[in-house]
């Protein structure tokens, strides 16, 4: 099966980690896939893909990610991460009525330690507005 997200294969993602973080050792046979929906009610809030490395989680982690629909942030709390934004792509300024998709983040996540481990492509849908 071959994964194509924001126009990237799983390689191609992998490559890009490599590129912006050297040390960190990551490769596409250990990089994992996770695709969620945040939800309030019916109401899609965010469309997410998610590339995590499952060797820098614990065994606990990884357990609640593969049989679980718990939150990805919420897996990973005790890590106490942080984000750096990679890029941010605006698909509606305002004027005439909003697209289904508003914009996009898209980010790498960061152990307190300052290791990379996971990198999110968001997508925030029109049902976030009032």
């Amino acid at each position: 099966m071959r994964i194509v997200i924001d126009g990237r294969t799983v390689d191609e993602i992998v490559a890009d980690l490599q590129a912006q973080f050297p040390v960190a050792d990551i490769r596409a046979d250990v990089v994992k896939f996770r695709h969620v929906r945040l939800q309030c009610g019916s109401r899609v809030l965010s469309d997410a893909d998610n590339w995590y490395v499952p060797g820098r989680l614990s065994a606990d982690m990884n357990h609640l990610l593969e049989t679980t629909d718990t939150p990805f942030g919420t897996v990973v709390r005790p890590l106490e991460p942080y984000r750096q934004t990679l890029a941010v792509t605006m698909f509606w300024t305002g004027g005439a009525p909003p697209p289904e998709a508003l914009f996009a983040h898209r980010a790498v996540l960061f152990t307190r330690d300052h290791v990379p481990f996971s990198e999110v492509y968001e997508v925030y849908q029109r049902d976030i507005l009032p």
